[in-house]
């Protein structure tokens, strides 16, 4: 790491929210995101997640960072690491399982624990990961996943087919129960208890709830529902998946709540209780959702009663319900706005045809593409002023700045086009 880089200084900026109109991109607006990537990079392709308080490997921010930017040579970097570290036994430590892909690499001590494997979706993002990248290696002749004949076609299934078998098989299948809900327990790693309290990707506290395990997280259940779905057509002859998909998409149903037009946050499977909250989970799991997934008019709920969630930069992590704008508390995941989850948001809602979530989650852009070459970790809107908050720069915020550039660039090109051809 450069020294330049290790003393980097990240106090909070401030900025005038009514000075956020998005400026024309500089000429080297494309070299500030190769900058920012090269600030992160660590050896053999991979990148740590975020300076200065990440210096390490993380593989959902990693995978999610080269979906967001369809990198496929940064995705085959980190599934090809994940594979090497992929967990072998049960570790109370580390919270390592069988097939288990780590949280973190080098892991770090937290409570008298560590953090290495201290995440549930991990495992669901490198099976949704090699499914991408099969699909990019098969069109080289032609083909994709599900054609007669496919797997003999394609190198990168024939290296990783084993390992998608220990994380299908030996992880996720033993975290569904019986009712097809995905679970969290510690039990499963020989552990009372985890280094981190949560572990998806809000890993710093559950909204409204105590840490009972066994959990399950609605957008953690989603991110591995879809692996699933994935493993059935990259193992189409096992029926036991294919049965195991129909059961975690009734259980996605039932995380629905029709009353509220959200899914609950968590479900305790023991004490057969669900939290609910406002938030941001419900818009960020239509990403790893199609339409039919989920309940008829589900997604257009999703967004009605996200609006609570709306700031004049996207869509904040959480805030709790009854309480005045101006008194909501803030923490790392709640009332605060994050960039890479904007993309997620912006990329499911287009998805599902909701246009005013579209809207929303793209004004992160102003905060991402104005020639600073910042890309902030979160930010928060106090007022009419947006702070910045946590490292900078930040790999999944680089990756959403990218996928807004180019989603400028390509309506902006759109747009001359359509006029150039309205005249002639």
């Amino acid at each position: 790491m450069r020294a330049n880089v290790a003393q980097r200084s990240l106090v909070p900026v401030r900025r005038d929210v009514n000075s956020l109109g998005i400026p024309s991109p500089s000429a080297d607006e494309q070299s500030n995101f190769e900058d920012a990537l090269g600030m992160l990079a660590l050896p053999h392709g991979l990148y740590m997640a975020g300076l200065p308080n990440f210096p390490r490997n993380f593989v959902r921010d990693s995978i999610i960072t080269s979906l967001i930017m369809e990198d496929n040579t940064m995705l085959l970097a980190q599934l090809r690491f994940a594979i090497s570290r992929q967990g072998q036994e049960r570790d109370p430590n580390t919270g390592e399982e069988p097939g288990k892909m780590f949280h973190e690499y080098p892991g770090f001590p937290i409570n008298g624990l560590w953090t290495d494997y201290n995440a549930c979706d991990a495992t669901a993002l490198f099976v949704i990961g090699v499914f991408e990248a099969v699909q990019h290696d098969l069109k080289q002749v032609e083909m994709k996943v599900g054609d007669e004949g496919w797997e003999h076609h394609s190198k990168i299934w024939k290296e990783m087919r084993c390992a998608v078998e220990k994380a299908v098989f030996e992880y996720i299948v033993p975290h569904v129960d019986d009712s097809g809900f995905f679970f969290e327990d510690p039990s499963l790693a020989d552990a009372k208890r985890f280094a981190l309290k949560v572990t998806y990707w809000k890993d710093s506290k559950l909204l409204g709830t105590g840490h009972h395990f066994p959990v399950t997280y609605s957008l953690a259940h989603a991110q591995n529902y879809r692996a699933i779905t994935r493993a059935v057509a990259l193992f189409p002859t096992n029926t036991h998946l294919r049965t195991l998909s129909v059961k975690m998409k009734s259980a996605l149903h039932q995380l629905f709540d029709s009353d509220r037009g959200m899914f609950a946050i968590s479900f305790n499977t023991k004490l057969n209780t669900h939290h609910h909250g406002i938030s941001s989970d419900s818009l960020t799991a239509l990403y790893f959702l199609e339409p039919s997934d989920i309940p008829e008019g589900a997604a257009r709920m999703i967004e009605m009663n996200s609006t609570p969630l709306e700031t004049a930069i996207g869509y904040a992590t959480e805030t709790i319900e009854g309480v005045a704008s101006a008194d909501q508390p803030i923490g790392y995941h709640l009332n605060t706005v994050w960039p890479f989850e904007q993309a997620l948001i912006h990329l499911g809602a287009a998805r599902h045809g909701l246009p005013h979530a579209t809207e929303v989650s793209s004004r992160v852009q102003q905060i991402l593409i104005d020639g600073t070459g910042r890309f902030p970790e979160l930010a928060r809107v106090q007022g009419n002023k947006v702070k910045f908050l946590g490292c900078s720069p930040q790999l999944w915020s680089i990756a959403a700045g990218k996928y807004f550039f180019k989603l400028k660039h390509k309506s902006a090109k759109d747009t001359h086009n359509h006029h150039h051809h309205s005249l002639l």
